[in-house]
């Protein structure tokens, strides 16, 4: 038989297991939320440098289309 002393006891274990599960829970989701927000700057970063490195590629390819202009240009000149 479970006596009113133990019973007490037993409750306030329980309670105190529940508060220290909910600290962890606590530090644990304060853990990913950190995490959340540093692989979402990291993202937004990639991002930006992305657009600017296609930015600079298309700048690129027009050179190159220019490039390529000038020399048959250059050729035709020659064949004459």
């Amino acid at each position: 038989m479970i006596n009113v002393q133990n019973a007490v006891l037993f409750g306030e274990s329980l309670k105190n297991n529940m508060e220290n599960t909910m600290k962890k829970n606590d530090k644990i989701t304060e853990e990913a939320t950190s995490k959340m927000e540093t692989l979402v700057e990291q993202y937004n970063e990639l991002q930006g440098s992305m657009q600017e490195m296609q930015g600079r590629l298309q700048e690129v390819q027009t050179e190159i289309v220019k490039q390529q202009g000038y020399l048959e240009a250059l050729k035709d000149l020659d064949d004459k």
